[in-house]
């Protein structure tokens, strides 16, 4: 998130503000295309969620017409109580939100820590939603899986592969059978390294971590369809080879989102959109794997909830 400087919160008036006065605040280009997209995805999709005990909710079916209002009433609650909040007031709730991690539920990171195997000391991986590497000398790896309405193991929030941990990242997407891995961090940021370079950039570029093979078969640059000027997105199809097979991957890497800053919303809004239709968990990594990639999968669940048409997404202030 960019740095902002805090103001003074106006109090809040005991009337209701209407839709039409709350969205006044933000650009109407913007509270269109949250409406756009909320209501041009016409999927049915359940609303299970993961939770370390495993207990995912039943999904809810309605009708088209039930949905249309539900969807209606779900955007528009949410746009009204989050301008309620104000930036100061979104601050505190996810301050509110932070906690310390008892040392008992990060065992496997902290055994990674001695591994070589995490990019940052102070950036635990949660052993009840963590990746497990199956077949492998360690089973060991920054990764978690996080739920979201469309299947509790939507995405794998990872930190960018380092020059020790690039094998177990290809272990990762082939165990997983991702078909999809988004790129958020650039190699070199502020002459600093980010991210080992583990897949081939160029097209016919091979490299080969142990015995896996990884191929660039195709590349091409995507752009918003309303704003050519609102960042690349950098499309290249890669093919996996092993001794258990092949398996084909498409890996979407954004440069144009730097660290603790943001991008062009209509550039996440067409990534979001080329990789909604997976059937396989989604890879996604920045850095940690907890900044802009927690950003990223953020805005798809929310996305994804309003689309479901579930209602209390934001608590009004009182």
């Amino acid at each position: 998130m960019a740095d902002t400087n805090p103001t003074t919160e106006k109090a809040p008036t005991t009337e209701k503000p209407s839709r039409v006065d709350t969205v006044g605040f933000v650009p109407a280009s913007h509270a269109a295309s949250l409406a756009s997209v909320v209501q041009n995805d016409d999927t049915s999709h359940s609303t299970d969620s993961l939770s370390c005990d495993g207990q995912s909710p039943q999904p809810k079916h309605k009708t088209s017409a039930q949905k249309k209002v539900a969807v209606k009433r779900a955007v528009d609650g949410w746009t009204i109580a989050t301008l309620e909040k104000g930036v100061n007031g979104l601050a505190a709730e996810f301050l509110k939100a932070r906690k310390d991690v008892d040392q008992r539920e990060i065992s496997a990171f902290r055994a990674g820590t001695f591994q070589g195997k995490n990019r940052f000391g102070d950036i635990p991986c949660i052993d009840c939603t963590r990746v497990v590497l199956k077949n492998a000398h360690s089973d060991y790896i920054h990764a978690n899986y996080v739920s979201s309405p469309r299947h509790p193991k939507r995405f794998i929030c990872t930190q960018a592969p380092m020059e020790t941990t690039c094998i177990d990242f290809w272990r990762m997407v082939i165990q997983e059978k991702a078909k999809i891995i988004i790129m958020l961090c650039d190699f070199f940021e502020q002459n600093f390294s980010k991210c080992a370079f583990y897949y081939p950039i160029e097209k016919g570029q091979v490299l080969q971590f142990e015995n896996y093979e990884i191929g660039s078969r195709e590349v091409r640059d995507i752009r918003p369809d309303d704003d050519p000027n609102g960042g690349t997105i950098r499309a290249t199809s890669l093919r996996i080879r092993s001794t258990s097979g092949s398996q084909k991957v498409m890996h979407y890497y954004v440069r144009e989102w730097p660290d603790r800053k943001t991008c062009s919303p209509r550039l996440i809004v067409k990534l979001l959109t080329e990789v909604r239709s997976s059937d396989r968990p989604i890879v996604v990594h920045c850095s940690g794997g907890v900044g802009r990639a927690g950003t990223l999968v953020a805005i798809e669940v929310l996305l994804e909830k309003l689309i479901a048409g579930e209602s209390g997404l934001c608590h009004k202030r009182k």
